[in-house]
């Protein structure tokens, strides 16, 4: 007679992407569900549905015998190694963190180009190379100043050494100000471009998938247990923030309270 697989089960969330990420890799992009979730209210809810099928288990391995319990049992790890999958994808710059960048970048930018202006009426820089620094003006060429007055300071060193005011650290900063808001700025009627999806967004896709797929069998256990009428009382919808107050055990004729109605995502 097979045995059953035991469940993977961990609260270490690496230790968890470890285990699934290439559990799920095989999954094909057009198959994906759109991830749209909080990974944290995700795990919750799961480990509330996990914890109310638990004592049932032998009941719906009889009622339900092509549906393995590991899948159901491993559904918090599952969740945690959604978080730790979701944490690694990049996401676009608020304007709040785009205007710190700028505030960061703007004086000094203002201060290293105007020394540069007056290294320049000393010989001690190309003027040229100063001048093309300065023509042009907004928040992009702002960005594209701050590399190229440290690229100066950077390959004029010889001549201005020991003769400005500005360390290393506060031009590695200019410079990094800029190279960051170039990633983040558009030029003005462009749009993002739409390209590949990144390997990290893809496996934080697939385990997402993974995890509604096995929130739809863990909903079937209830409907196993408890019936259509009761199982919401015990299985909380995958992203619910509203809490179901406890349910008694299944009965016939009992009062079911809850705060929301909720359904199976």
């Amino acid at each position: 007679m097979p045995t059953t697989p035991a469940a993977f089960v961990s609260e270490d969330s690496e230790a968890c992407f470890k285990h699934f990420s290439p559990l799920v890799a095989a999954t094909p992009e057009d198959a994906l569900e759109r991830y749209t979730a909080d990974p944290e209210i995700v795990r919750v809810n799961l480990v509330r549905g996990v914890d109310a099928v638990r004592p049932h288990l032998d009941h719906i391995a009889k009622a339900l015998p092509l549906v393995p319990t590991a899948d159901l049992l491993e559904l918090p790890s599952l969740a945690l190694a959604l978080g730790f999958a979701a944490n690694r994808v990049s996401t676009p710059a608020s304007r709040f963190e785009i205007r710190a960048r700028q505030d960061s970048l703007r004086p000094m930018r203002s201060m290293t180009l105007l020394y540069l202006e007056v290294a320049a009426d000393l010989g001690l820089v190309p003027k040229d190379r100063v001048k093309n620094i300065r023509a042009e003006r907004g928040p992009i060429d702002e960005a594209r100043d701050g590399v190229a007055i440290v690229a100066c300071f950077h390959d004029n060193a010889k001549h201005l050494v020991n003769k400005h005011p500005f360390t290393n650290e506060a031009l590695a900063k200019l410079a990094e100000d800029g190279n960051w808001l170039l990633k983040q700025l558009l030029p003005t009627g462009a749009t993002a471009e739409k390209g590949a999806t990144s390997p990290d967004t893809l496996v934080r896709d697939q385990l997402w998938t993974e995890v509604v797929r096995r929130y739809d069998l863990l909903y079937q256990a209830g409907m196993a247990v408890w019936g259509r009428r009761g199982v919401d009382a015990h299985i909380p919808a995958l992203q619910s923030r509203v809490v179901t107050a406890p349910a008694a055990a299944p009965g016939k004729g009992e009062a079911e309270e809850k705060v929301e109605e909720k359904k199976p995502v």
